[in-house]
């Protein structure tokens, strides 16, 4: 019974790493999206050249 619980402990700890280290990910992936967004507003905004990179 105690060894079953401490491996609980220990996988819902590793479980609780994944989603968090998934949620951060997500996270940098969203700021992203938006910053991205902002930059085509503001191009939207101010008409000049396009730049191809």
């Amino acid at each position: 019974m105690h060894k079953n619980w401490d491996l609980m402990v220990l996988l819902s700890c590793v479980l609780s790493q994944n989603i968090y280290s998934t949620l951060s990910s997500n996270h940098q992936l969203m700021q992203k999206l938006m910053s991205n967004q902002k930059e085509l507003i503001r191009n939207i905004e101010k008409p000049r050249p396009c730049i191809i990179k």
